[in-house]
């Protein structure tokens, strides 16, 4: 007979081994499972860090790429601002610095009409601000920098578009053509003396032979009617219409043919300092007060005596006589102005160097020793700054031309003379109003006495 309870043991052993048997499969499954989700789990490591790698490089590239274009847009000869479509400036580039005066800093996300507006002037933009609604701009128009120098730059400005035909920026090039302007308005300058110094030379040939024999027969005729006062008045009146004819030719001729110059080692504020005595006698009949501001201990150039003492004592004058109730003359002097600058490790001007180098023959643009084959030039700075009315700006083109003068008096060939003197010592001359609109100056930049 079967014992109940030993079969009961039985079944509960046999219920055990099947769930121990049930474990062990799910174990072995879940082990698998493991082992293959781990295998995975590796696998997508091993892609994930490949793809780490490849969006690193395609990181590192872009900032190549993203440094390599900011370095070529830092490097650039010209000025580059970008500004958005709110009017925003989001790049402002070291030439734009340069030529501005301002600082990135200071006007990165600010408005461009706010931060330049008032800079900007020519006569097709009276408006004072350029509009960038019209997408494209090209010309020529005079700048005010931070420090109040005015400029004449070279602009353009284009649209960049997006892919849905918006606009997404403006660029605005910069390129700063003042030392161009200067010397294109020095040759246009230069050429029409010599046109008009050829015609005066003529004339003036023309009228010496004639006026000569005027003077002599007047003089004749004076000693004949010496009996006669009232006659003989007449022919003195004669007389000194011719020798004020004469005194005007005179002035003509020299104008139109200097003597050549004899050079040599000059102290510039010796000289100014004679000119500035001989005009006391000036300057002490009204309300006039000359201030010197010699910013240099010595100041020497190569120069002809004579010559510049005309050319001191003429533009001083000139000077004085723009203020005729009264004022302030400032004579300041300053020295190391470098101009055309090609000398070792400097890097030469291309405008000027086509210009007035390449265009002459003598030198390869091309070679990369060029820089080494030009001297550098350095220049003093002679500033005449007077407290007058300033000059009108449609006139200030022609106040060196010859015989253009808006005094009652006067041939007009003063400006003129001082502008030959000049040429002749190898210097520039300018003339600009003073921004607060009293008063006018006068810059001469002169070579500095170099041995040789």
């Amino acid at each position: 007979m079967e014992n109940p309870d030993l079969n009961d043991q039985t079944n509960r052993v046999d219920l055990l081994s099947e769930a121990f048997l049930s474990f062990n499969q799910a174990t072995s499954k879940l082990k698998k499972a493991y082992t293959d989700l781990k295998k995975k789990i590796d696998s997508l490591n091993l892609e994930l860090e490949k793809k780490n790698r490849e969006l690193e490089d395609n990181l590192r590239e872009k900032e190549e790429v993203k440094n390599y274009l900011n370095n070529i847009l830092e490097s650039l000869t010209t000025g580059v601002i970008v500004i958005n479509p709110e009017g925003e400036i989001t790049i402002f580039n070291k030439m734009a610095e340069r030529i501005t005066g301002y600082y990135s800093r200071e006007v990165i996300n600010k408005s461009f009409k706010d931060s330049f507006g008032p800079c900007f002037s020519s006569d097709k933009a009276r408006g004072g601000y350029l509009n960038f609604d019209s997408g494209f701009f090209e010309g020529e128009m005079r700048f005010i920098r931070k420090n109040k120098k005015r400029l004449h730059l070279k602009v353009s400005t284009s649209t960049v578009m997006n892919s849905q035909k918006k606009m997404i920026s403006t660029i605005m090039i910069l390129q700063d053509i003042s030392k161009l302007k200067r010397l294109e308005e020095q040759a246009g300058r230069s050429s029409r003396l010599m046109a008009m110094g050829e015609m005066a030379a003529k004339i003036v040939h023309e009228v010496k032979n004639p006026l000569g024999s005027i003077e002599l027969f007047a003089s004749l005729l004076r000693q004949d009617l010496a009996d006669d006062i009232e006659k003989e008045k007449l022919a003195g009146q004669i007389l000194n219409g011719v020798k004020g004819i004469d005194h005007v030719v005179s002035n003509l001729l020299f104008f139109t043919k200097f003597s050549k110059p004899s050079f040599k080692k000059i102290n510039v504020h010796e000289f100014l300092d004679e000119a500035i005595t001989f005009t006391r006698h000036v300057t002490n009949k009204g309300e006039f007060n000359l201030v010197r501001r010699y910013n240099c201990q010595k100041f020497e150039i190569n120069g002809d005596p004579e010559l510049l003492r005309q050319l001191f004592l003429n533009i001083i004058l000139n000077g004085i006589q723009a203020m005729s109730s009264g004022g302030e003359l400032i004579i300041s002097t300053g020295k190391d102005f470098s101009e055309f600058n090609f000398g070792p490790g400097s890097k030469p001007d291309l405008k000027i160097q086509d210009k007035f180098l390449g265009n002459l023959g003598f030198f390869d643009l091309s070679d990369s020793s060029f820089e080494n084959k030009i001297p550098a030039r350095r220049f003093g700075e002679i500033k005449f700054i007077d407290s007058g009315m300033g000059i009108d700006c449609d006139i200030m083109d022609k106040i060196f031309d010859p015989f253009f003068t808006t005094k009652e008096k006067g041939m007009g060939l003063g400006l003129s003379i001082v502008n030959n003197i000049v040429d002749l010592h190898g210097g520039t001359m300018e003339v600009e109003n003073l921004l607060q609109g009293k008063g006018a100056v006068f810059t001469l930049n002169l070579p500095l006495f170099k041995e040789n």
